[in-house]
């Protein structure tokens, strides 16, 4: 039996932001940062680098970091940013972590110290941030594809993700079959 490891859905990720949202007041401030190429900033076990090679012209190369589409690198790097929001929270700030999307939830008073101390914990673990997708302290911002608004404390869609689900189910209008992927992909 192949072993399948679990990553947290979406799904939960923003009911427990909307959590921390509510133990905080309306009002509460999200903010987010983002790895850049997240899995490449990740080193493999040095005794798995045999199963990561390959001969070509007669040299041989080994990645020595996680690369997007191995087995384990989705959990690995799910793992790391877990372990980096714990830390995180150790120095008293609220969050949660999705794949490479580092979100932290703080009263406004406290929100933009939070931000910073998250960025200041990426560099000290020599972590290299995509400063372009760093979203300040804010009470209206997209999480995951979910606009959540804490001053009237409103869950939404952007109006983006709105056409993007349209155009998906007009195109499902017409098919006669499909494969369990493509269908768990559509849900």
């Amino acid at each position: 039996m192949k072993p399948y490891h679990y990553i947290t859905p979406p799904l939960l990720i923003r009911t427990h932001i909307c959590v921390l949202i509510c133990d905080i007041d309306p009002g509460a401030k999200i903010y987010k940062r983002d790895l850049k190429q997240a899995y490449r900033q990740f080193p493999v076990d040095p005794s798995d680098y045999r199963y990561l090679g390959y001969y070509w012209e007669v040299h041989f190369y080994f990645d020595t970091v996680l690369a997007m589409g191995q087995r384990n690198a989705a959990m690995a790097c799910s793992r790391s940013t877990a372990a980096i929001m714990y830390i995180h929270r150790q120095y008293g700030y609220s969050g949660a972590s999705y794949l490479d999307d580092l979100i932290g939830v703080s009263s406004p008073l406290t929100a933009n110290i939070a931000y910073e101390s998250l960025h200041h914990l990426l560099l000290e673990l020599g972590l290299e941030e995509n400063s372009a997708k760093a979203c300040a302290p804010s009470s209206c911002q997209v999480v995951l594809g979910i606009l959540i608004d804490t001053r009237s404390m409103a869950l939404s869609i952007t109006a983006e993700r709105l056409a993007e689900i349209k155009i998906l189910l007009i195109s499902w209008l017409s098919k006669t079959s499909a494969r369990k992927r493509d269908i768990q992909s559509l849900i």
